[in-house]
């Protein structure tokens, strides 16, 4: 949007039809097509001053026969070409933070890959990778442990939640915990989309040439800043956003 509203022409590639006239209303032009296929991402390119590049988000749990990295490898792949084929100069990346590394960044390591594929591009092509921090939203996925049901209502949930509350807090009527392998005063870098979103316009307006990376953080919280927010406006719930190592 806020290309738009600076009076830049953008296409937006999308794979459903039914996207189409809800792209167009915001002002952009629709390409309905597969990121996969790369004669229509050549196509799609052409004439264009640069490219937002982007690998949708995988389905981990829905997928049984899932290689995300085989995937990640592929769709890189596909971009990197067409962007040759089509004579960019500009490409900007969404990564994440953890791309640095080959090992030890979970599933996160298909940003690395393609950050790999996308190195390959020539001298002449500027290319901006952003590394986000984590995504603000993906804290609605704890939203049944906040509310004490979900996993929390199995004998292994509750079992965890006496651990952390006792009895006085069954009492108290304490309703949830968020569990993860990370907690306490552990410090973690969240990220709005908006301000995503900010960054990439700044990016693709820029005069800078070359090859960089830019970090995207909105905020930095401890869990325990994260559980009072909650603690605060979410049912008025009393949390604890507890180190639980599996």
């Amino acid at each position: 949007m806020q290309l738009i509203k600076q009076g830049h022409q953008v296409t937006v590639i999308s794979s459903s039809v039914a996207r189409k006239a809800e792209i167009e209303q915001l002002g952009a032009k629709a390409a309905i097509g597969e990121i996969e296929d790369g004669i229509f991402l050549t196509n799609t390119f052409k004439g264009q001053d640069a490219a937002y590049c982007m690998i949708p988000p995988f389905n981990f749990f829905g997928d049984q026969n899932l290689n995300y990295q085989e995937q990640a490898l592929k769709i890189s792949t596909n971009y990197v070409q067409a962007i040759q084929n089509a004579g960019l100069k500009k490409v900007v990346h969404l990564s994440s933070v953890g791309a640095e590394k080959a090992t030890g960044a979970g599933v996160l390591v298909f940003h690395y890959i393609a950050e790999c594929v996308f190195k390959q591009l020539p001298s002449d092509v500027t290319v901006t990778h952003l590394r986000p921090g984590s995504f603000d939203y993906n804290l609605y996925a704890f939203m049944d442990m906040i509310k004490g049901k979900g996993f929390l209502g199995g004998i292994i949930g509750k079992l965890l939640y006496l651990k952390h509350y006792g009895l006085k807090g069954l009492l108290k009527g304490y309703s949830g915990i968020i569990l993860s392998n990370y907690g306490g005063a552990d410090k973690i870098a969240w990220v709005s989309p908006i301000d995503i979103a900010t960054a990439i316009a700044e990016e693709m307006n820029t005069q800078q040439k070359g090859k960089k990376v830019r970090y995207v953080a909105s905020e930095v919280l401890t869990c325990q800043e994260i559980a009072s927010v909650f603690r605060k406006c979410h049912w008025k719930a009393i949390l604890e956003m507890g180190a639980y190592q599996r």
